[in-house]
């Protein structure tokens, strides 16, 4: 690409061939297939904010909060542990 910039033409297979002869090794930049399936999916889009930051709620089955815990079990490997709250009866 920087040979590109220059102004100077090289077919991509004798640069190829001349990081073999040289033993140049360079990291191929490819797409971080994540990125897209983040943007796909609709799942982190923010939602309103309906409560306002009122939390004294007395409805209850109405409200309800949640909150994700990561553990690590004996071998190492991460749980989720996530909690269902109703707001207005605690």
């Amino acid at each position: 690409m920087n040979l590109e910039r220059q102004g100077i033409i090289i077919n991509h297979k004798k640069i190829r061939r001349l990081m073999n002869k040289f033993d140049l090794i360079t990291k191929v930049w490819r797409m971080n297939p994540y990125k897209q399936i983040v943007k796909a999916t609709q799942e982190h889009a923010q939602m309103p904010n309906i409560l306002d930051r009122n939390f004294s709620q007395t409805e209850p089955f109405k409200t309800f909060g949640t909150d994700i815990t990561y553990l690590r079990d004996g071998n190492g490997q991460r749980l989720y542990l996530s909690i269902l709250r109703d707001i207005a009866s605690g």
